[in-house]
């Protein structure tokens, strides 16, 4: 293909037979197309209804990858034929030229469990190619079946979905390898373009590794080959602890070879400080990682690490989420217009495993340590860059900006259930759950919410009468907090009852806690620990800041 001859350049032999027996295949005109769709379809015995062949026609004008957008919808025709006739109804029907494939693509997303519906989306962005330019123009690339099956789990659930998307032509599978049946997926289907731009840094990463990782394998696991060393590694081995990016065997040996190595490497530089010759080869090394370092901008990650932050332990067990309707009756009769009450319900039992949550809401001094490591992203609110409020909660942060923190201390924003648990406690707690963190009565001195000072307070102001079963702080007023989870009405009527997380994909992610702005009948409603709201995930707001988790739950 024209847009992949680049990739022989550095291969002289290839390059000059790829020159000399070079065949330029232009793209299907109108008039071949139009060829091959009616005299196939003659030699079938079918027919297109009055001037639906021209309207297919229309639609893939100017269309690049024509042919493969035209192929799938003849297909989908096919499958919805009359007798001898294609008509222009059924057509219609599955949005055209464009939408038949993303059509296809949706309809096997829909049938699919939350399992598969997570295996699914990790093997659709393993089969896409990333594309570094401006273009974006993403393509398709084929991969081991093998490869496709994460470490530590059952190949059988990763074969038998693959054979489902073979079924409906979404992926070619040729005797061990899989490949998208049309780059027209990548560009159309909306799901999976979300997908990709979701979080593209980590996605790069999971590529980078894998593609040294193959190499490594090919190579009969050369040492040599164990190219991911440094920062270059802990970035890689951070990303492979989200559980969103599954490494497969081959990825996960590849890591763990590059992290023994680092191991050997400290181990032999120790020794070698107690020679002249070592101590004088040492610092070349660490003078020639400095230069590397500053050049490539890892510098400021090695000497701004992140600052030491309070973690709670919360323990495996099961805790009570989402409202009764007695709980809301008193509730709705304070705030009748709120409609986000109706998506609490129906309250149910949750199983979580072990995981850890700040005791308190990430700081404007903890985020500027993040800033100097060029990691995050700058603030501009007044808060942020006054000194004096170095231990106020950083707000005005964006989903992004606040997950991306989280990942370079280590974590990741809490899903809903967490947030929920740390916030109003076990099942079996004396009393039973809590409405408010700490307890069930309304009381407005707890909690930095309807206060005459009106506005944010510094982290802990609240601490002790106002904290949660656990002893973590601040969980009601001061500000939101972004949530991991995309915000969905019907949540607690689909979510799992051990270890649940939120939709796939949405338009606003779910904030929780409150904040410091209410009056007190809206601060006694939002306030609750049930109490769940949202937002848009690319816009930041003063009211909006955030705490982070460690744990493998998601």
């Amino acid at each position: 293909r024209a847009d992949f001859l680049g990739e022989v350049a550095p291969f002289k032999s290839l390059k000059d037979e790829v020159e000399n027996h070079q065949v330029i295949i232009p793209p299907m005109d109108e008039a071949e197309l139009r060829r091959s769709m009616e005299a196939q379809a003659a030699c079938a015995g079918l027919r297109f209804e009055s001037d639906l062949s021209q309207q297919m026609l229309d639609d893939v004008s100017g269309e690049p990858g024509a042919m493969p957008l035209l192929q799938h919808a003849l297909w989908t025709l096919w499958t919805r034929r009359h007798g001898r006739w294609l008509r222009a109804e059924e057509y219609r029907a599955f949005g055209g030229v464009r939408q038949a494939i993303a059509s296809t693509a949706e309809a096997v997303f829909a049938r699919c469990t939350d399992f598969e519906r997570e295996r699914l989306r990790d093997i659709f962005l393993r089969l896409t190619r990333l594309d570094e330019s401006a273009d974006g123009r993403d393509t398709r690339r084929r991969v081991l079946l093998r490869d496709l099956i994460p470490a530590d789990s059952d190949p059988a659930s990763t074969t038998l979905l693959v054979k489902q998307l073979a079924d409906a032509r979404l992926v070619i599978v040729t005797s061990d390898e899989v490949e998208v049946a049309h780059e027209a997926l990548i560009r159309h289907w909306e799901r999976l373009r979300a997908w990709l731009n979701d979080d593209r840094d980590n996605l790069r990463l999971r590529e980078d590794v894998s593609d040294d990782a193959r190499r490594w394998e090919n190579a009969a696991r050369d040492e040599s080959l164990l190219n991911h060393r440094g920062p270059r590694l802990e970035l890689a081995l951070a990303m492979s602890k989200n559980p969103r990016y599954r490494l497969n065997p081959v990825e996960q040996a590849y890591l763990d070879g590059c992290n023994r190595l680092k191991g050997r490497y400290i181990r032999e530089k120790r020794l070698g400080l107690f020679t002249v010759v070592g101590i004088s080869l040492t610092a070349l090394i660490l003078i020639s990682i400095s230069i590397t370092l500053a050049v490539t901008g890892q510098w400021n990650r090695i000497t701004h690490p992140p600052l030491p932050m309070m973690w709670v332990e919360i323990p495996a067990g099961e805790f009570i989420m989402g409202s009764s309707p007695e709980d809301l009756v008193a509730v709705r009769q304070l705030c009748p217009w709120c409609d986000v009450l109706d998506h609490e319900q129906p309250q149910h039992t949750v199983f979580l495993d072990t995981y850890q949550i700040g005791k308190y809401e990430v700081t404007n001094q903890q985020y500027a340590q993040c800033v100097k490591a060029k990691v995050c992203s700058p603030r501009e609110d007044m808060f942020f860059a006054d000194a004096k409020f170095s231990n106020y909660p950083v707000a005005s942060i964006t989903w992004q900006d606040a997950q991306t923190f989280c990942q370079w201390v280590g974590g990741r924003l809490p899903t809903e259930a967490e947030w929920e648990k740390a916030a109003r406690g076990p099942k079996d707690q004396p009393g039973g759950y809590r409405i408010y963190p700490w307890g069930n009565a309304w009381d407005a001195h707890f909690a930095n919410v309807a206060q005459p000072n009106g506005n944010i307070m510094p982290v802990g102001s609240y601490s002790l009468q106002g904290d949660g079963f656990y002893g973590v702080a601040d969980m009601a007023g001061n500000v939101w907090e972004w949530n991991q989870d995309w915000y969905a009405k019907n949540y607690y009527s689909n979510t799992s009852q051990i270890n649940p997380t939120g939709p796939s994909t949405g338009t606003n992610y779910v904030i929780r806690g409150s904040s410091y702005k209410y009056e007190q009948i809206s601060a006694e409603v939002f306030a609750r620990t049930a109490s769940r709201n949202y937002y848009a995930p690319g816009q930041a707001d003063p009211e909006i800041g955030f705490r982070c988790v460690i744990g493998s739950t998601p």
